[in-house]
C-alpha cells in the first residue's frame, strides 16, 4: 500500500502482497516551512497501551496554551502513530484531531490492518527534532515541524509471522494545531521527504 501524505503499514489494495511506504506532501501544500531553532530528541515508547485500552495521558507540557505546549502536543500526537502501528490502538490519534483528513486516513489504514489481524512488529517512529514554525500560514493557531526517523519494520500476524514489510524513511512533518475547548487538536499535517 502506498500512502501519499502519511507513512503507514499494510498490504496492497486487495489486502494481499507486499507493502511499501511513500511519504510526500499532500496536494496543494507547500514543501517548505520556516521553523525556530528549538529542538529536542524524542523517541516514542513501545510499551504503550495495547488495542482497546485507554489512550495514553498527555504530558503536562502538551496541555499548555503556549508555543512550547503546541510542540509538546505535536510530538506526543505523532508519537502515537508509532504506538498505533505497533498495537492497533488508534483512540489517542482519533481523540486528538479534528477534521484532519491525513490523520483520519492514517487511522483508517491502521484500523484496516488491525481488522485483518496485522500490526507492526515494533514501534518504528522516532522523533529526532521538533520546533515551532515561525508561521502557521494562516491554517491554524500554531504549526510544528517534526523531524522523524521511521525504522524498517515487519507487518506481522497474531503469531508474529511477517506478512510484509515497510522500508525505513526519514521525513519532516508539519503538524497544524488549534487550541479548542482548552486543549490542542491537530487539524492538518503533511510530510516532506528528506
Amino acid at each position: 500500500m502506498a500512502i501519499s501524505g502519511l507513512s503507514a503499514c499494510g498490504g496492497d489494495a486487495d489486502g494481499e502482497g507486499s507493502s511499501s511506504t511513500t511519504v510526500s506532501p499532500l496536494p496543494g501544500d507547500s514543501t517548505t516551512s520556516s521553523s525556530s531553532s528549538t529542538t529536542s530528541s524524542t523517541s516514542s515508547s513501545s510499551t504503550s497501551t495495547k488495542g482497546g485500552d485507554a489512550a495514553p495521558a498527555l504530558p503536562a507540557a502538551a496541555k499548555k496554551h503556549t508555543k512550547d505546549g503546541a510542540v509538546a502536543f505535536a510530538e506526543w500526537y505523532w508519537g502515537q502513530s508509532g504506538v498505533a502501528l505497533e498495537t492497533g490502538s488508534t483512540e489517542a490519534m482519533k481523540s486528538a484531531s479534528t477534521g484532519c483528513v491525513p490523520c483520519d486516513k492514517f487511522v483508517s489504514l491502521v484500523n484496516q490492518d488491525t481488522n485483518k489481524g496485522l500490526r507492526a512488529a515494533k514501534n518504528p517512529i522516532t522523533i529526532t527534532t521538533s520546533a515551532a514554525a515561525e508561521t502557521a500560514d494562516g491554517k491554524s493557531d500554531e504549526a510544528v515541524k517534526l523531524t522523524v526517523k521511521q525504522a524498517k519494520y515487519d507487518l506481522v500476524d497474531s503469531k508474529g509471522t511477517a506478512q510484509s514489510s515497510a522500508g525505513a524513511a526519514d521525513y519532516n512533518l508539519i503538524v497544524y494545531v488549534d487550541w479548542e475547548d482548552g486543549k490542542w487538536t491537530v487539524i492538518d499535517m503533511y510530510q516532506i521527504l528528506t
